[in-house]
């Protein structure tokens, strides 16, 4: 169990560990995706997730966090605009959460003269974490 306390500017505790506590309930890795190039989104819709279940999972009790395992090295973004990005998740119903690890950006097409859609993934290697409150 873990519990934390805040206080506000005049020192008076806001949030003590008698309002809350909450406990880890599954861990798990995430692995790392990355595709070689983007692909149209506007000829298809992309649903696909990484799906997990987790045993005692409920959206109205629980959270998840989702961290990184490896940072960028160097102040320059030596992996381009574009990522590497965390993935999100999202509540697939009952104990399954389902982890999205694709993007959708916009590229202009010169050639075309138009700007055109895509799905983009470059994910690293994360840590997924869900945790019940009490």
């Amino acid at each position: 169990m873990f519990g934390i306390e805040a206080f506000d500017e005049n020192s008076v505790k806001v949030l003590g560990m008698e309002d809350f506590t909450f406990r880890k309930i599954f861990e798990a890795e995430i692995p790392p995706l990355v595709e070689s190039s983007p692909t149209d989104f506007n000829s298809y819709v992309r649903t696909d997730t990484l799906n997990f279940t987790v045993p005692g999972y409920s959206p109205s009790k629980c959270f998840v966090v989702i961290t990184p395992k490896n940072y960028a090295q160097s102040a320059q973004n030596v992996d381009g605009p574009w990522g590497p990005f965390t993935p999100y998740y999202k509540d697939l119903g009952g104990e399954v959460i389902g982890v999205v690890r694709y993007i959708q950006d916009n590229w202009y097409d010169i050639s075309n003269q138009r700007y055109r859609g895509r799905w983009r993934a470059n994910t690293p290697l994360c840590a997924l974490e869900v945790y019940e409150v009490f």
